[in-house]
């Protein structure tokens, strides 16, 4: 079943588009968008390419694949606040205790502040130190050690967290304005969605080859080494399908067709009962269910499965 046309006017409507929006986006007649929704036309390759890159989708899933389950975005951007613009808390970090030295635990104290804290608390946090911190406190433990594998893990926490967001340092300032406004109006939050967060999905991928391959080594390293160790083989596993399901891989393939890659990862960890998968699944879910309800009564953390060690105290 082509579902191009249902998909398309669902898409277009949920971002809060017009057709002449569109059209005008990808420089065709509004008729011609009118055209592609009733099923009397349909777009050639590049087009129907530069469609699914607009929306973050792959072309599969833009023509035979139900996409009537993608939320309101500007429902979702009208109510989500500075604590949960990001999935900040899908990253798993681990708590530090006296094994570790005052400047680790400070740096520490602020990775749990840029991950959980408000946007005024997050602008105050000195990213260098955690990233120092963490890199000097490698070179006290022995690489088998636990302390070694606690900053692995905590680590690759905070990298995935910095490169993971579809916002770049360009688009910074605008989402921060928007999030200070109390009171937004729907013409706001359409401009907001259009100019701001669709572009976006493009940008993310503006990454040089070298940037990306040695980000993908970083990553990788620390997880072969985390992989390793029975007791975080399983959070190794989850950050080598974050990997996917943020773009961060050293290949060809787009946004979204690594982000589809990444969800088939992290459907047969859950399987496979990987509570990182798992949770990381149940917030999905909670995310399309309530997205007219405050974001962050469904971003909440469940990670404490391992006898507690896991960072759980976050406020909601």
């Amino acid at each position: 079943m082509n579902y191009l046309p249902s998909n398309l006017k669902h898409l277009r409507k949920s971002y809060g588009e017009t057709q002449e929006e569109l059209a005008n986006a990808l420089h065709l007649e509004k008729s011609t968008i009118s055209q592609y929704e009733n099923g009397s036309r349909k777009p050639d390759e590049e087009i129907l390419k530069r469609i699914a890159k607009r929306y973050g989708v792959t072309m599969d899933l833009l023509l035979y694949e139900d996409l009537s389950f993608v939320p309101d975005m500007l429902a979702f951007y009208s109510n989500i606040d500075s604590n949960s613009l990001t999935t900040a808390r899908l990253y798993p970090i681990y708590n530090l205790d006296k094994r570790f030295d005052t400047k680790t635990i400070r740096a520490f104290e602020a990775h749990k502040q840029l991950l959980f804290g408000s946007s005024e608390e997050k602008d105050e946090v000195d990213i260098d130190l955690i990233v120092d911190a963490y890199d000097e406190a490698y070179e006290k433990f022995d690489i088998d050690s636990d302390e070694f594998l606690v900053i692995a893990v905590n680590s690759l926490s905070l990298y995935m967290f910095l490169f993971s967001s579809i916002f770049n340092e360009a688009s910074v300032k605008q989402v921060k304005d928007f999030l200070l406004k109390d009171k937004k109006s729907k013409k706001e939050i359409s401009s907001f969605v259009l100019n701001v967060v669709l572009p976006s999905f493009n940008d993310n991928e503006v990454r040089t080859p070298q940037f990306k391959r040695d980000l993908n080594e970083g990553l990788l390293y620390l997880i072969e080494i985390l992989k390793e160790s029975r007791k975080y083989s399983k959070v190794a596993d989850y950050f080598f399908a974050l990997r996917y399901m943020f773009n961060l891989v050293d290949n060809d393939y787009d946004y979204a067709t690594n982000q589809l890659i990444g969800a088939e990862l992290i459907n047969g960890l859950s399987k496979l009962n990987n509570p990182y998968a798992k949770q990381f699944i149940q917030i999905g879910k909670k995310s399309s269910q309530t997205v007219n309800d405050n974001i962050n009564n469904f971003l909440y953390t469940i990670l404490n499965k391992d006898k507690g060690e896991i960072y759980n105290d976050c406020n909601f």
